[in-house]
């Protein structure tokens, strides 16, 4: 086994993790821009690579199964969670974290996608697997 692969993996997901509080929405954040939920979604996808490097630097063939369960199981629930945030930023007409936390000051916009909010938050539970 590469012990250094099997240290890089959770940095890698460790500095993913990191790079999604860069966008997160405060008054001043370090990476404001238009498209910033694209940015959420590559960073999303992006964990597969810790998760498949960590299964392969193991050098073991359960972990290597493991891995690909998870692998395969965050893929399915990412297509989903996606789909549905996609929705509602057609909806909202941005794709900016920004302008979607000034449109949630109203609660009218929750009631209205309530049924999405559902889909969002069962997605985004199997995506972290509790």
């Amino acid at each position: 086994s590469s012990f250094y692969m099997y240290i890089i993996s959770p940095s890698l997901m460790f500095l993913l993790i990191m790079m999604m509080w860069l966008i997160y929405p405060f008054k001043s954040n370090l990476l404001m821009f238009e498209n910033n939920l694209l940015y959420f979604f590559c960073l999303m996808s992006m964990g597969v690579y810790g998760l498949i490097l960590a299964g392969w630097a193991s050098n073991s063939s359960f972990s290597m199964i493991g891995s690909i369960r998870s692998i395969a199981q965050s893929i399915s629930y990412e297509v989903t969670f996606a789909i549905s945030i996609l929705i509602l930023m057609m909806n909202f007409n941005s794709m900016n974290l920004f302008n979607i936390m000034n449109f949630n000051k109203f609660m009218t916009f929750f009631f209205m996608f309530l049924p999405m909010n559902f889909i969002i938050l069962t997605s985004m539970m199997a995506e972290i697997n509790r």
